[in-house]
């Protein structure tokens, strides 16, 4: 296998291409596997919604008195997102480098480990903004945002699914069984997708658990969607806090599949 660690070497017709090859295989099955997880975070989206907000009526975030579909709107961005692009990452990614042996195949010709991985991380990311993307136009078609919020949503989206993707790779570098990818969904992603201020104030919570919760991607992530309802004075802070987490989580990524790959 052709293990090539320097990233200035980047080939990028073979990132291209192991990207592409995964495009291909999901058009063969892309309604089976795009309808179920795309209609979650619309579900929640309404469910919640629509069902809660009679009841709510307004939440006070940041000083703005917020209607409860408006507040919970942007946080499915986010929730959508992060569901997309990690699960692909950990399960996809996992199956194709354990089971169906893709990377090591891969590896056997003149693709680097590094034009690998990216084309393996950007597939998984763009997972995550065809999400993202269809949820924010539910959500201005609904008439929670306005179309012109796009303009701020996109660069945020592909950002941020960058982030998750590699949160994904991480866990598959880590873990050896299949099985084991449940620890970090139930220990990690589940309760951010719950916490990071997506279905309430995160000021809601105890002030422990609020600022822990708070160094979360997905909580920074959100701060900044909700720029149109309740503008975040900290908001470059915010996005700082993304970009740290994405130079860390794709950096142990590719160290934790390189180590596992060519132990």
């Amino acid at each position: 296998m052709k293990n090539n660690s320097n990233l200035l070497s980047l080939n990028w017709f073979s990132v291209y291409a192991v990207w592409r090859r995964h495009l291909t295989v999901y058009r063969a099955t892309w309604l089976s596997n795009f309808l179920p997880p795309m209609t979650e975070p619309v579900f929640y989206l309404f469910g919640f919604g629509l069902g809660l907000n009679p009841i709510i009526g307004k939440v006070n975030y940041l000083g703005h008195e917020i209607e409860y579909l408006k507040f919970i709107a942007p946080g499915m961005i986010g929730v959508a997102v992060l569901l997309q692009a990690f699960f692909e990452a950990a399960y996809g990614s996992f199956i194709r480098l354990q089971y169906q042996k893709t990377w090591q195949a891969i590896l056997t010709t003149p693709t680097s480990y590094s034009d690998l991985f990216l084309g393996e991380l950007f597939w998984a990311a763009t997972k995550g903004i065809i999400a993202g993307l269809l949820t924010s136009l539910v959500i201005i078609i609904a008439g929670l945002a306005q179309l012109s919020d796009l303009l701020l949503f996109i660069p945020l989206v592909l950002l941020s699914s960058i982030l998750f993707a590699s949160l994904g790779l991480l866990v598959i570098g880590l873990i050896n069984k299949i099985d084991e990818i449940n620890l970090p969904v139930f220990l990690l992603v589940i309760p951010m997708s719950v916490m990071a201020g997506t279905y309430y104030p995160r000021t809601n919570l105890p002030i422990a658990i609020e600022r822990v919760v708070s160094q979360l991607p997905l909580s920074a992530l959100v701060d900044i969607l909700r720029f149109n309802i309740a503008p975040h004075t900290d908001w470059w802070v915010e996005l700082m806090k993304i970009c740290l987490w994405l130079f860390l989580l794709i950096t142990l990524a590719w160290l934790s599949i390189h180590r596992k790959l060519f132990k």
